[in-house]
């Protein structure tokens, strides 16, 4: 498994999936998964794809078994789950050493940032971020 954090604001020409799976008439009993409404809960649209030069993937996680791990920042803590392979892989010895990293390598943007900030935020479910994104692709 792969998930992707994308920092999403500013980010022009982003829909609701929801929205979007609702006006097509997906509803919550359809026989193929990908048309069944709840699916499509908190998922957004990217129409056109997202620039590379644009340094909007704020971390790659990978993995294939999963992980609670304890996230803290100034201000709140709580936990998340990360595809074992990020603790493993990770360059760090704190969690949060290794977002902050993730995050570098991916934006240039170093230490205790607002990207920061709002992934552990959103990792955690402290509050409802609407600028992060996340990502999942399957590894066949």
């Amino acid at each position: 498994m792969i998930i992707i954090a994308i920092w999403s604001r500013g980010l022009r020409n982003v829909y609701d999936a929801y929205e979007v799976a609702k006006r097509l008439g997906y509803h919550s009993q359809s026989l193929d998964p990908r048309k069944r409404l709840e699916n499509h809960l908190d998922e957004y649209l990217v129409a056109g794809g997202i620039s590379a030069a644009e340094y909007r993937i704020l971390a790659i996680f990978h993995g294939r078994t999963l992980a609670n791990i304890l996230l803290s920042v100034p201000g709140f803590t709580g936990q998340a789950i990360v595809p074992h392979g990020f603790l493993a892989d990770g360059i760090g010895t704190r969690v949060e050493e290794k977002l902050e990293n993730e995050i570098y390598q991916h934006t240039g943007i170093r230490g205790q940032s607002e990207q920061l900030l709002y992934l552990i935020g959103s990792m955690t479910g402290a509050f409802d971020c609407p600028w992060t994104s996340f990502v999942v692709t399957r590894e066949h």
